[in-house]
């Protein structure tokens, strides 16, 4: 199975939430996302958005998002196995303001830990992917050197991971 991690950006025009992330992060994206073939071979999309943590076709996504990158990583059985399950744990957790409040925070004040929340309980983008990291150690070889807690991982130190991922085989940039 092919596992794409992507970074992206909302389509519509200013969008102070996303803008404030890419200035506080010094990236061109606010948003990250996991995309696969399913049996059928449509595209599908993991996303931890404002309304909760969700799978959406990859056509229903690219109306309100552009893609900015994308990374391919090939999945063992055991490992699209392991990924499966991750999508059924999580798919439907609600979004948490007070923990991407919490990451930038994080970032401005140069700390390791999330101020404000560190339960799984509540995800955003960037959360979701790191939980996703420490679920694959296999696929992501490295994650140990994230010297940050999960929910305290911002887009531009797991974008510069993902990038740098021997695993990774980049798809669009």
């Amino acid at each position: 199975m092919k596992l794409i991690i992507g970074f992206g950006k909302p389509k519509s025009g200013f969008v102070p939430l996303a803008w404030a992330i890419e200035l506080i992060e010094k990236v061109g994206y606010s948003h990250t996302y996991f995309k696969w073939a399913d049996a059928a071979g449509v595209d599908q999309i993991f996303e931890t958005v404002l309304s909760g943590t969700k799978q959406v076709t990859a056509t229903d996504f690219l109306a309100g998002y552009s893609v900015v990158e994308e990374y391919a990583f090939e999945l063992s059985d055991a490992d699209a196995k392991v990924y499966q399950n991750f999508v059924t744990k999580y798919n439907g957790v609600p979004y948490s303001y007070e923990k991407l409040f919490g990451v930038e925070v994080a970032k401005i004040f140069n700390l390791n830990t999330n101020p404000f929340s560190n339960d799984d309980k509540s995800l955003i983008c960037t959360h979701t992917l790191m939980l996703l990291i420490e679920a694959l150690p296999n696929v992501f070889v490295g994650a140990e050197s994230i010297k940050l807690s999960p929910s305290a991982v911002g887009l531009k130190t797991l974008h510069d991971f993902i990038v740098s991922n021997k695993n990774a085989t980049r798809v669009v940039a």
